[in-house]
């Protein structure tokens, strides 16, 4: 099913951003600009992921999770080891 919806050449890119109130935020998008001299590319749960190098630094050892009932609203939910929560 995951890969009909993305399509043959489409993936999941997820990238760490400058901004957001502790300096970063995370972003999820579906895109079909993978490079894999500039990207870490793999599969996950037949999911094709994109993740570029940067954001990777930032990125190791993160969970992301589903929640599709919290106090927030249903949305994606990353456990980053490497965040420093203030």
């Amino acid at each position: 099913m995951a890969q009909n919806a993305l399509g043959k050449d489409n993936h999941l890119r997820v990238a760490v951003e400058e901004g957001g109130p502790t300096g970063f935020t995370y972003d999820l998008k579906f895109a079909n600009d993978a490079d894999a001299d500039k990207d870490l590319i793999f599969m996950s749960r037949g999911i094709r992921i994109a993740v570029d190098r940067r954001s990777s630094l930032f990125l190791d050892g993160t969970k992301v999770d589903f929640l599709e009932q919290s106090p927030e609203g249903a949305g994606f939910k990353f456990n980053n080891p490497n965040a420093i929560e203030e």
